[in-house]
């Protein structure tokens, strides 16, 4: 999967031919938490849908700190459908025990779903590299925006910045 980056983005027009930007994989894993019932959601069945992704670990430093825009995302653009996914995937054993996760996902007032990637499934077929990682899936399933790392790490302004691109993918027919 061939990566675009926001500064890369900013270089094309946001309305550019969609068939461009890679695909995204689907969502795999059975262990999800903040769905009705545990119930696992796929990318697939929110075609026509804007999808904000962001892979993270609970003891991650950075992650932490981006928490927060995460939730102000998810109160900004719940009423517009954007689904935010968390894919938690642990760097160490301790991070992959799901109570763990769920305490932590209390703590940080996480409302939105979040699948457990013990395995490392999601994040191979996504091809990670690092934690945090955000990715803006459009309505077609394409990727169309991505953010390595802390979003306002030195005053980058990631939060804005992102918010402006699912801004514009809500107006993309």
């Amino acid at each position: 999967m061939t990566r675009r980056s926001l500064i890369s983005l900013a270089a094309l027009p946001i309305l550019a031919e969609q068939t461009q930007f890679p695909t995204a994989p689907d969502f795999v894993g059975d262990h999800w938490l903040n769905t009705p019932g545990g119930s696992p959601l796929s990318l697939s069945a929110r075609r026509g849908k804007l999808t904000v992704v962001h892979f993270w670990t609970y003891a991650c430093y950075n992650c932490k700190n981006n928490m927060p825009i995460y939730n102000r995302w998810y109160d900004e653009f719940k009423s517009q459908d954007v689904e935010i996914v968390g894919i938690h995937t642990p760097e160490t054993p301790e991070e992959s025990r799901p109570a763990f996760v769920a305490q932590h996902i209390q703590k940080y007032g996480v409302k939105y779903p979040v699948v457990l990637d013990n395995d490392k499934v999601n994040w191979r077929r996504w091809k990670q590299q690092y934690w945090p990682m955000v990715y803006a899936v459009d309505k077609h399933g394409k990727i169309r925006a991505d953010w390595a790392g802390e979003l306002e790490y030195k005053g980058a302004g990631g939060s804005e910045k992102l918010a402006g691109v699912f801004r514009s993918l809500l107006r993309e027919a």
